[in-house]
């Protein structure tokens, strides 16, 4: 079977990130990420992600970070 994830990580990309607040101007690490387990290797490539305040897909207010696999808001 496949294991997908999306975690927040530190700025070294070392470490889970240990807190979910962020201030304006922060950068944000995600690590998008699949575990395979008796399955052919896989790369993970993410079309869309974004913020929302609930976990519904079309829910609003919304943040955008990546739209059709480009990054929206990067430095």
């Amino acid at each position: 079977f496949l294991y997908f994830t999306l975690t927040l990580k530190t700025d070294d990309w070392q470490y889970d990130r240990p807190s979910y607040q962020y201030f304006l101007g922060d950068l944000i690490n995600i690590e998008a990420s699949v575990k395979q387990y008796y399955h052919v290797p896989l790369r993970v490539f993410v079309d869309n992600c974004v913020a929302t305040l609930s976990t519904g897909l079309s829910s609003s207010p919304r943040y955008a970070f990546i739209d059709q696999g480009c990054m929206i808001d990067s430095r």
